[in-house]
């Protein structure tokens, strides 16, 4: 039976029985192990014990000693199991011989958790990590069992803190318990001269127990406190029975430098709080002060371990007083250190993060970008959410949603999925508030709430009558053979701005607000062909003649105007978002009457909601913070065009009839960063059209960069291929 947390409820008895399983199931399974001898039947009669708790504890009251109760009654079940056995006279009879053998007979109350033995064995629990680091069991067993008997974790956890499947830790947590009953393992801490050769994996012990506290894998709590209180208190314990070991005392002085910093982790809601952003004043100065203390009094015996040095990367952490004061090359050359003293891909990740902080989040990406086409960190959601953050901060915010998302996925406590959900929400709001088109380095945070940009430099707006009617309000610039952009969905002309200014000095650039949104009028019912005769009047405007730039949906209505025989030169297609992909998500084909639903009924928000899920395929439970940002109500008042581009969309298919209606020469672009179902479209589309050809542009997403499609974009329109 895998030990499990009874699950928490809003009753006392439900609490309190929660509760005494994080304070006290591992000395209880620790206690029954030192009766029975038998691995198997602790874990089952402690399980047992929990059980009658749910089932008594309701009527009879909470005892005032839980440990007590939950002691002896795990310990009565123990003893009526062996009675019931054909063997058990023998087993109990051994018991006795091995504990009179052993001076057992003086240890602490058994009925009362944390009593301590007045013999050499300071704590039951520290018998029993003893017992389960034996060298006869390789290493990952001798973790994986401490784990599972001492501090309750379930098979599942501890194959995520291993980064391996459930089944495969299954296994090996059986292998080891028969290791230790057929090589007849002494159950007991070892005598000294022998202590030295158990120490590094019982350090592995505590740390992944103190890092399953301080960071659970599952559940809503991000901390588990009960088991970062343990892992201290046992390495304390630790540390008194070996005072001359360092990398002891390294490890105790990490996790007191981590562990000050509980209080500022999370804000009052529960959410994560990162490191940069603590106050810092909440942190706990007296777990620094002796945190520091161990550090400076392991580093004098002369010999660093990965422990001390990872113990000298917090101490650089809780040293600034600001985050902008952290000595990020210091902790840089600190993580080439631990490298080499410890190397795994985790490390090397942690490292890659010091770079970027050090040196700039290029030179931190590169790492990362190398450790993951080794696919070691295959499936721990700390890598995509590391290549996500710097993604963001360098401004490529599509394929910093896209590594969101990957991280989003794989991760599995709820603070943390609640944290990267925010963080993709705030991407994918980055991406509606200045879409398209990215003219350089990141913007600042100034104006953010606003939707669009509004600035046109040189350009003049003017209008044009559609032939339903309705005014057509656009932008003309430059001097030259004429070019009309066609922007997609939360778009307006604003949007090409910068991509307008780079083409100005050789072309006449014609940037539109599409009908319905910006200056621009509309007329009822929507139909395509309406926007397909206002490219029509646009292209008149311009002298009769024009090539068309046509950007996500905006690229397939421009296939259309193409395809009916507008006069249009040359057509060029950025990311048109086509789904040929085998098994990839696709709106549904009444995805485009839904939202109108959605709309005609006052639901705009659950309209722009829709579209963002189905079309733009972002999880509902990121769209859910993204309605709470500042810049939703601007969204929600575009909200009916929306229909208009999910009715140029459809299902996402490829309509190959009107791809082969294209005569005109066609240039589809797609960035080699983008996600994986758009390149694939891009390239399909290509195919399907009898004048067209595929450019891929390196470094980039979905996300339009002025510097590097301009020259691309220039030479197509001038017949340079």
């Amino acid at each position: 039976m895998s030990p499990a947390a009874p699950a928490s409820a809003t009753d006392p008895v439900s609490g309190a029985v929660a509760h005494a399983f994080r304070r006290d199931w591992g000395q209880l399974v620790a206690t029954l192990i030192g009766l029975t001898g038998d691995w198997d039947l602790a874990e089952e009669c402690a399980q047992d014990a929990f059980a009658s708790a749910l089932e008594r504890w309701p009527r009879d009251g909470v005892p005032d000693r839980p440990g007590a109760w939950l002691t002896t009654t795990a310990r009565r079940r123990a003893i009526d199991r062996l009675r019931r056995e054909t063997v058990g006279a023998a087993k109990l009879r051994e018991l006795a011989r091995l504990r009179a053998a052993d001076g057992d007979g003086a240890a602490g109350d058994p009925g009362e958790p944390g009593g301590t033995s007045a013999g050499a064995v300071p704590d039951d629990r520290l018998r029993l990590m003893f017992t389960c680091c034996h060298p006869a069991l390789a290493l990952e067993s001798r973790v994986a069992l401490t784990l599972r008997t001492l501090a309750g974790l379930s098979t599942a956890e501890i194959a995520r803190a291993f980064l391996v499947p459930e089944q495969t830790m299954s296994k090996r947590l059986v292998r080891a318990k028969r290791k230790i009953r057929d090589a007849g393992i002494p159950y007991r801490v070892p005598p000294a001269h022998l202590l030295a050769e158990r120490t590094g994996a019982l350090l592995a012990v505590l740390y992944l127990l103190f890092n399953e506290g301080y960071a659970a894998t599952r559940g809503d709590d991000l901390i588990r406190q009960g088991l970062c209180d343990e892992a201290i208190r046992l390495g304390r314990l630790l540390a008194r029975l070996m005072p001359a070991e360092p990398e002891v005392e390294g490890l105790v002085a990490l996790m007191l430098l981590h562990d000050a910093r509980r209080a500022a982790r999370l804000d009052g809601a529960g959410e994560l709080v990162l490191l940069e952003e603590q106050d810092r004043t909440r942190w706990d100065g007296d777990e620094i002060a002796e945190g520091i203390h161990l550090l400076e009094t392991a580093l004098r015996r002369g010999h660093a371990g990965p422990y001390q040095v990872q113990a000298a990367i917090a101490a650089c952490h809780t040293g600034a007083a600001r985050a902008a004061d952290t000595d990020w090359p210091q902790i840089a050359v600190l993580y080439g250190q631990l490298v080499r003293l410890a190397p795994s891909p985790v490390v090397e990740l942690n490292r890659a993060v010091a770079v970027a902080m050090a040196r700039g989040p290029a030179a931190g990406l590169a790492l990362v970008e190398e450790l993951d086409a080794r696919g070691e960190l295959s499936g721990y959601h700390l890598l995509p959410a590391t290549r996500a953050d710097l993604l963001r901060r360098m401004g490529r915010r599509a394929e910093a949603a896209d590594a969101y998302r990957s991280a989003l996925d794989l991760a599995t406590g709820g603070v943390e999925r609640r944290y990267l959900a925010r963080r993709l929400a705030e991407t994918a709001s980055d991406i509606f508030r200045a879409p398209g088109v990215r003219a350089g380095p990141p913007r600042s945070s100034v104006g953010r709430t606003q939707l669009f940009t509004t600035t046109r430099g040189a350009a003049s707006m003017n209008t044009v009558t559609s032939a339903d009617g309705t005014t057509i309000a656009y932008d003309r610039a430059g001097e030259g053979p004429a070019i009309i952009f066609v922007v997609g969905a939360f778009n307006e002309r604003s949007t090409c701005a910068a991509l307008a200014d780079a083409l100005r000095s050789r072309f006449t650039v014609i940037t539109y607000d599409r009908r319905g949104r910006g200056d621009s009028g509309d007329t009822s019912p929507y139909a395509v062909d309406r926007e397909v005769d206002d490219v029509e009047a646009l292209i008149a405007a311009a002298g009769g003649a024009a090539s068309v730039f046509g950007y996500s949906s905006g690229a397939i209505l421009s296939m259309m105007a193409a395809a009916r025989g507008l006069a249009i030169t040359n057509l060029a297609l950025y990311e048109p978002p086509f789904i040929v992909t085998d098994g990839a998500p696709r709106p549904s084909a009444d995805t485009a009457d839904r939202i109108a639903r959605l709309v005609e009924s006052g639901r705009r928000g659950d309209a722009v909601e829709l579209f963002q899920t189905e079309l733009v395929g972002l999880p509902a439970a990121v769209v859910a913070q993204f309605r709470r940002s500042p810049m939703w109500p601007a969204l929600e008042r575009i909200a009916h065009t929306l229909v208009y581009d999910a009715t140029i969309c459809g299902d996402g298919s490829l309509p190959t009839g009107l791809a082969a209606s294209v005569k005109v020469p066609t240039l589809v672009i797609s960035g080699d960063r983008t996600a994986p179902v758009l390149l694939e479209g891009a390239r399909a589309a290509a195919d399907a059209m009898p004048h067209a050809r595929h450019h891929l542009l390196a470094g980039q997403g979905h996300d339009i960069d002025a510097a590097a499609t301009a020259p691309v974009l220039a030479g197509f329109l001038s017949g340079v291929r």
